[in-house]
């Protein structure tokens, strides 16, 4: 178990973390809102509610900073810890734990974190702007349909599911892996789109 002090600087590191990635993850989340808004037909843009969407992307940001940021953190960590046993238990001199360290914190695993979480950022704002129009019944998953396409995604190509009901093993959204290139498509259901209309005209 981690001792106080070494939990204290991975917290640090948390937070260095999220200080570096809060700029790309709000304009991310912003973009990803706009995206989604636009992907709704014109006649249904109108209903989105925006108090709403400012106020669930505070909530975005939290859970994003306590669970994605904690995830990224906690592998980080524990790849560490295996390569300095491994330093310690090999004998090696320092350099060859520095070259352990930089497979760890290298720029390309910097650049797949990179592109898989603003993909993911950006995702969780098409869902937001979804939700607030109050008129997406379900959403269906899309592929580039190529041969880069796993058999995990290609397997889910054109498949439909409701709002809160997950595709595959479990996941609500793109991306499911590193570089997934996958997106979602809205499902507006024509009943509510009347209902709500009905409700912002006075009837009932």
């Amino acid at each position: 178990m981690p001792t106080p002090m070494l939990m204290e600087f991975w917290e640090g590191e948390g937070a260095l973390l999220w200080n570096a990635l809060f700029e790309i993850y709000t304009e991310s989340l912003a973009d990803g809102i706009a995206g989604g808004v636009q992907t709704l037909p014109t006649n249904v843009q109108a209903l989105v509610d925006w108090d709403w969407l400012n106020e669930h992307a505070l909530e975005l940001a939290k859970v994003y900073k306590y669970e994605l940021i904690k995830g990224i953190t906690d592998t980080t960590r524990q790849q560490t810890q295996h390569a300095i046993s491994d330093w310690i238990t090999s004998g090696e001199p320092l350099p060859h734990l520095e070259r352990a360290l930089e497979s760890i914190y290298g720029s390309a695993r910097a650049s797949r974190i990179a592109v898989t979480e603003t993909t993911r950022i950006y995702a969780d704002g098409n869902m937001a702007a979804w939700e607030s129009s109050g008129v997406v019944g379900s959403r269906r998953w899309m592929t580039a349909q190529d041969d880069l396409v796993c058999p995990i995604c290609s397997a889910l190509d054109g498949e439909e599911r409701g709002m809160d009901e997950p595709f595959g093993e479990g996941f609500l959204n793109a991306p499911v892996h590193v570089n997934c290139r996958c997106w979602l498509q809205p499902v507006v259901d024509e009943e509510s789109v009347g209902r709500k209309l009905d409700e912002i005209l006075g009837g009932h």
